[in-house]
């Protein structure tokens, strides 16, 4: 077994190309990858976002529809009060799977449990 010393002007060219290897990898295989993952996270956080908003005008929208008969009834039924907590569960539902969501990051099997747990 032979040992040959190598020169400084050889050991500066086999780190730049190391460098340069691990550049092209990077750039070619993990940036991809991580770009992807991260346009798929912020499109599921975009739809969760726009179900929170519609939910939360479904529910100011039914409010209102139950003050609107409260008066014209002169009190509150039980039926108005149960729908109305149960739009307020779904809303907090909806609103526990974004925050969920959004801890889960690009984990893919925490984004399943995510939506085992809080989808309706």
């Amino acid at each position: 077994m032979r040992i040959y010393a190598v020169s400084p002007l050889a050991r500066l060219v086999m780190f730049v190309f190391s460098l340069a290897l691990m550049a092209v990898i990077y750039f070619a295989v993990v940036k991809p990858a991580l770009d992807d993952a991260d346009k798929q996270t912020s499109r599921a956080l975009d739809q969760s976002q726009q179900a929170l908003d519609q939910g939360q005008k479904q529910l100011d929208a039914s409010q209102k529809r139950i003050d609107e008969a409260s008066k014209e009834s002169g009190g509150t039924s039980g039926s108005t009060k149960g729908a109305t907590d149960e739009a307020s569960k779904r809303l907090d539902n909806a609103s526990k799977l974004t925050g969920c969501l959004a801890d889960a990051g690009t984990d893919v099997s925490a984004v399943q449990d995510c939506q085992a747990k809080y989808a309706p």
